[in-house]
């Protein structure tokens, strides 16, 4: 619905991504900004400690920005959204790779649960990603009236 108030918004795909930056933006400020926690320390232990999660949480604020200018500007270049969901897909589809591993290895033996849940994210993305936009226009006896 965020379409329906900010008009610059190119339809449910525009709004989408809107949503998505800025649950992407809370995400990697999480990582970047706050405390490591002992899970998070545990899953990115097998990484070069200048891959941590604080440098890497900035891959998801990076992602977020990228979405949230291509929604805000997809009315006017809706090609735009084509990168936006490839850039909001890469850093769940990473975190899949960084806890799989870190639990196949045997540094955080639930790491699985959160790559289940990071690739739940990344699905949900590929899915919508393949959603046409409503059209703006719809029958109204024989004519076209513009929605």
């Amino acid at each position: 619905m965020p379409e329906r108030i900010i008009h610059t918004l190119d339809g449910k795909r525009g709004g989408f991504l809107l949503i998505v930056g800025i649950g992407w933006l809370a995400i990697g400020l999480s990582y970047a900004l706050g405390p490591t926690t002992q899970s998070r320390a545990r899953g990115f232990s097998w990484l070069p400690q200048w891959l941590d999660a604080n440098e890497l949480g900035w891959l998801w604020v990076a992602a977020a920005i990228v979405a949230i200018v291509a929604a805000l500007t997809s009315r006017r270049y809706p090609r735009r959204e084509n990168w936006a969901f490839g850039a909001v897909t890469i850093p769940p589809v990473l975190w899949v790779v960084i806890f799989a591993w870190a639990t196949i290895i045997g540094e955080h033996p639930t790491g699985w649960i959160s790559s289940i849940a990071y690739g739940l994210f990344a699905t949900i993305i590929w899915h919508c990603s393949s959603w046409p936009n409503p059209s703006r226009y719809h029958d109204v006896e024989g004519g076209s009236e513009r929605t």
